[in-house]
């Protein structure tokens, strides 16, 4: 069940709203909001993050594309 879970992005993106509350249409922004706070817990621009996150999160979140990232060889 577990691997059924985490194997469905949309399964993923309705457990995380559940769980933070939250109603993120797009399974990209969940990714961007986890990779800003991974940054921040390892002090990676920790002060730059923490002053300007919101802006951060939804500059990645428009920009990013899938189909590029995984072309260029990405996961």
């Amino acid at each position: 069940m577990f691997d059924k879970i985490f194997s469905d992005k949309k399964a993923i993106l309705e457990l995380y709203n559940v769980i933070a509350q939250t109603d993120y249409t797009d399974e990209s922004a969940i990714a961007t909001k986890r990779a800003v706070e991974e940054c921040i817990e390892y002090g990676i621009l920790k002060d730059i993050l923490l002053k300007e996150k919101g802006v951060i999160e939804d500059m990645i979140t428009v920009c990013y594309d899938e189909e590029i990232h995984k072309m260029r060889g990405g996961v």
